[in-house]
């Protein structure tokens, strides 16, 4: 499993929220850091066998790393983004990527790339965040979260960003998290 921790307190002079990348098996032994030195946020698994998660580069700008589960061959992959996703074949990923400037601090973003992060294709793009897009089991409808409204909210579009008003689970449910609340709710 990899997961992030607060346990590794690294430099974050931005106020991004790095922490440390952790590797552990499912028994609950060999737990132990893949991070660089300036940590790193939202690590997921690639298809290969890698672990591609964000962190800062040395020019303190921020982007996507992929190390293996040892912690060896930490390659920077030279494309800026937080977030990343697999679609189901493995052959492309959702990205998260944030456009600053204007009115707003913030304004994440959707979007698509094949699986060696090239051809991006930018599926949001409204004033507010969207992020933290997931993959139908289908590969045809993506998920995300947004804040175009002002508060948080679950969407649907097509995959090549057009709106869709269709889910995909068998009973027709989506698992969503609701951080608007103090207590979790179903």
């Amino acid at each position: 499993m990899v997961f992030r921790t607060e346990r590794f307190h690294a430099p974050d002079p931005t106020s991004t929220g790095y922490d440390g990348i952790f590797v552990i098996n499912a028994d609950g032994t060999g737990e132990h850091p893949v991070n660089p030195q300036g940590a790193g946020l939202f690590p997921e698994w690639a298809p290969d066998g890698r672990i591609v998660f964000s962190s800062p580069r040395p020019d303190q700008t921020e982007g996507l790393f992929a190390v293996r589960p040892d912690g060896s061959r930490l390659q920077n992959l030279q494309i800026y983004a937080e977030h990343v996703g697999w679609n189901p074949t493995g052959t492309e990923i959702l990205l998260d990527r944030n456009k600053i400037g204007g009115a707003q601090k913030w304004n994440w973003d959707i979007w698509r790339a094949d699986a060696h992060f090239n051809n991006l294709v930018q599926l949001s793009d409204t004033p507010g965040d969207d992020s933290f897009g997931g993959w139908s089991p289908d590969g045809t409808t993506i998920v995300f979260s947004t804040k175009r409204n002002g508060h948080g909210e679950v969407w649907l579009m097509n995959r090549d960003g057009s709106q869709s008003a269709e889910g995909w689970l068998p009973d027709g449910r989506i698992l969503i998290a609701d951080n608007t609340t103090d207590s979790p709710a179903w």
